[in-house]
């Protein structure tokens, strides 16, 4: 599996020169940045491989909220905070519970 995913991984970074969308672009720079990067701190070095853990994270937030907003685009919603059909928001949402 490791050899398939490098190879996905290449064939990535050779498309990225390519015109994309912005997610689109996002997500194979993330990729091909996650992978090439992920084994070059050492497993001893926690506090370095928690603070990349905690930045792929964030990607992957930014990720999920580009797609969010697409989904809307396509579907025509003008919120800017999706909820799942049937929910409502009240209060304030900056805390749960």
């Amino acid at each position: 599996m490791v050899d398939v995913t490098k190879e996905l991984i290449d064939r990535l970074e050779k498309i990225n020169t390519e015109t994309h969308l912005p997610l689109e672009r996002r997500l194979i720079d993330t990729a091909v940045w996650y992978h090439k990067n992920k084994d070059r701190i050492p497993r001893s070095n926690i506090e370095k491989r928690l603070e990349f853990l905690e930045k792929s994270f964030d990607i992957m937030i930014e990720l999920m909220a580009m797609s969010v907003e697409r989904h809307q685009n396509v579907e025509g919603h003008s919120n800017n905070l999706w909820l799942p059909q049937g929910m409502s928001m009240m209060g304030d949402i900056k805390e749960f519970g």
